[in-house]
């Protein structure tokens, strides 16, 4: 019942058929990893980690569970616990592209752009067609000031996902500073039309400064 709950978007009854269920059987992983997404939707922090951590603590190599507690400890910037967690999804689940995803995204918020391409060059090798990860490894290239390879993975990601706007403002910013002005702009200008606001505005002010 507790899954249809949360379907249903009925979080709160999500939570108390959860812990019903695990008042009889506190040793259920996938209950206990339920209740954290559960609780942290609620915005009970403290509860959703302590029922990450009750689910790894039952099952080790819950790979979601595991994932789900690596970004709950990044997003507080808890980095270091964080980046354990993420490298034992990666154990656990090694074909798992989006696990090295999440774990780059963490990478690159911290600013360790080497380590973050490094992280999404693996999600796109077991994934190809992971448009997200293209985009982020286009961002890592041009951050290390190789805007022709970035380019290469941006194009990909709009290939696969041609709604994902970032992907087309970082084509943009990555032609400009290769000096190919109207290839630059007309990536720009599909940015621009994004219903992201910060994916809309970096794209005017980066139109408006080539003009």
């Amino acid at each position: 019942m507790a899954l249809v709950y949360l379907r249903q978007g009925r979080t709160r009854e999500a939570v108390e058929a959860l812990r019903g269920a695990l008042g009889f059987d506190p040793e259920l992983a996938d209950a206990q990893n339920n209740l954290g997404g559960a609780l942290l939707a609620l915005g009970d922090r403290t509860g959703a980690e302590e029922a990450y951590r009750n689910a790894i603590r039952v099952q080790p190599d819950l790979t979601g569970a595991q994932k789900n507690l690596a970004g709950l400890l990044a997003a507080h910037e808890d980095f270091l616990e964080a980046g354990y967690f993420y490298r034992r999804a990666i154990r656990s689940a090694p074909s798992d592209a989006d696990a090295h995803y999440d774990f780059a995204l963490a990478l690159a918020r911290r600013e360790r752009f080497r380590e973050a391409a490094d992280e999404f060059k693996a999600a796109v090798a077991l994934d190809p067609g992971h448009a997200e990860a293209h985009s982020g490894l286009g961002d890592m290239l041009g951050l290390m000031g190789n805007p022709s390879q970035a380019i290469r993975h941006y194009e990909r990601a709009i290939a696969e996902k041609p709604g994902l706007s970032a992907a087309y403002l970082g084509a943009g910013s990555a032609l400009a500073a290769l000096g190919q002005r109207s290839a630059a702009i007309r990536r720009l200008e599909q940015a621009a039309g994004s219903s992201d606001p910060a994916v809309r505005q970096a794209a005017r002010n980066a139109i408006e400064a080539l003009r």
